[in-house]
Parts: C-alpha cells; structure tokens; sequence
C-alpha cells in the first residue's frame, strides 16, 4: 500500500535570550539572568504545549584584554520524557554558567548575552517512556549530582564515554563531557578495514600495564615483522603476578598513518586465556608488551 504522508509538523526551534549590561562577571550575576532566560523559554514550551529533547546553552563573552566577542555553546540532553521543569532548567544553565566564569576556555571571560534553544521539539506527553515504565527518581538524583560536580570542577570534571569509529579498543571510545550530546569523530557505522575482530573487551585500562609474553623456554616472545612469533606464548608476567597461557589467538596488526616520515603507528594484539579463567588483550609496540584490556 502507498503510504499517506505524514501530518506531523515540525516544530521551529523557540529561544529564550538575554543582554547582560554591564557583563557578568560574578556567578551569582549570572544565576540571575539564568533563572529569567530559563524561566522565559520554559513558559514559551508550556504556551505551545511543547517539550524539547535538548537545550542549546550559548553564551557570548568578551574577552577582557582585547574585548573581542567570542561564543561559547553546549547542547544537553533532556533526560524528563514529560519535559523539564523550570526549576531544574533554571539549575542546568545555572551550573552551565558557573562552570564557564570559573573554568573558562581559554581563559574564564564576562558574560554579555546568554540564550537557550529548544532542539527536538515534541508536544508534551508524546515522548515516548522507558521500556520498563517510568523512572522512580533515582535516574534524574544521579544526574543531578553530576551537573552539580560539573558546575563546581568545570565541564570535563564528568565525562561520559562515547562510541566511535576506531581499530582497537582504546581508539573506538571517546570521552565526553556528561550530557553533552557531542556527535563522533568517526562514525562507528563504517567499515575499518585491519581492525580488532570481534569481540570487543568489556574492561579497557586507563593505562596499559606493561607486560612480558614469555614461551615455554623462559624466553621473551617476540613478532616480527612478517608477524611470525618467536615462540608460543606458556606465560604472561605483569604487575598483577605471573599466569599460565591456557589457549591463544593472534597476532593482529593494525598499522595506522604509515605514510609519515616516522612510518606511523605500527602494533600487534594478541588475545590470550589464562589458567585463572581471565581473557586479557595484549599489544607489543617497539619489541615491548602491554597489557590493554581484560575480557570477561
């Protein structure tokens, strides 16, 4: 059947804006025309019988040497499906605010304009709810704490991960500021031709810990750069202690930006089993091993 076209009209974004004369420069300045902007934009959703599924935060400051006007922008995610209420949008850009006069980039700067946009426009109550029905509050005290430590240690006081595009593990996650709805670098969609086979580690380290693969005999194992190993991997010595290999799969290279003068980056991964039933990752780069991530 020919499908009828769809009647649903899409809403315009509705903004809210302020002038701030003479600029903020203090955060409780900026408190203030927080609550009157947040206030504005709430009651301009509530006339229309809208909600949004974000907020566009921009600010415009000048810069206290030169006096040059620049922007600073930050898109969050909504997380009410019933919309968000005044109190807590007046909160958010509040925070927002704070956040941008005492952890500036590059450098904290008076406020002279402050608007917010509704993205995402719905009518209030069509959003759809969470699989499992509403959210008994403890979902939205979590976020709520975690604005609060971004207003007082800045926006990347709280990051949250992100899935990207990439060929190892540590490559395919990108930290971003929590609630931020930051798109990716590179899209995790698309082909990545000599990556990492599936699947994925559950547990990547923030540091890799440096490791020795050894062979049966004792001796350190070793890939060349025809991939061939020096020996089968029997041992890998850590920090954590010395475990017995009990199975193994690999080696994989995976050569990135190899046309640089330095030949790029250039390593092999090896996934191993031990005796004590755990899946660890490892990488060797430049004759030395690291242990990257465990899988469970």
């Amino acid at each position: 059947d020919v499908r009828p076209p769809a009647r649903r009209r899409v809403e315009a974004g509705i903004t809210a804006t302020t002038e701030l004369d003479p600029p903020a420069i203090r955060a409780d300045v900026a408190a203030f025309a927080a609550r009157r902007v947040a206030e504005d934009l709430h009651a301009q959703l509530a006339a229309r019988g809208l909600t949004c599924g974000r907020v566009v935060v921009t600010a415009d400051v000048a810069d206290p040497v030169t006096g040059a006007s620049r922007t600073c922008e930050r898109v969050w995610r909504t997380d009410d499906a019933t919309g968000t209420p005044a109190a807590r949008l007046t909160d958010r850009v509040r925070w927002q605010l704070t956040g941008w006069l005492t952890h500036g980039d590059p450098e904290p700067a008076p406020i002279t304009r402050i608007t917010l946009t509704a993205d995402e426009i719905a009518p209030a109550g069509a959003t759809q709810p969470a699989l499992w029905g509403a959210s008994a509050g403890e979902g939205l005290r979590a976020f709520r704490a975690a604005e609060r430590v971004q207003a007082l240690r800045g926006a990347l006081g709280v990051l949250a991960p992100r899935r990207q595009g990439g060929r190892d593990p540590r490559s395919r996650i990108r930290f971003v500021p929590f609630g931020e709805e930051a798109p990716p670098e590179r899209d995790p969609d698309l082909p990545w031709p000599g990556g990492l086979p599936a699947p994925a580690p559950a547990v990547v380290l923030v540091e890799p810990v440096p490791a020795r693969v050894l062979d049966a005999a004792g001796d350190d194992v070793v890939v060349d750069v025809r991939l061939a190993m020096s020996g089968e991997p029997a041992l890998v010595r850590s920090e954590r202690g010395t475990t017995r290999v009990t199975d193994w799969a690999g080696p994989w290279p995976v050569v990135e930006r190899w046309w640089r003068p330095d030949g790029g980056d250039r390593r092999v991964y090896l996934q191993v089993v031990t005796d004590d039933g755990a899946g660890l990752l490892l990488a060797q780069a430049g004759g030395a091993w690291r242990l990257e991530a465990h899988y469970d």
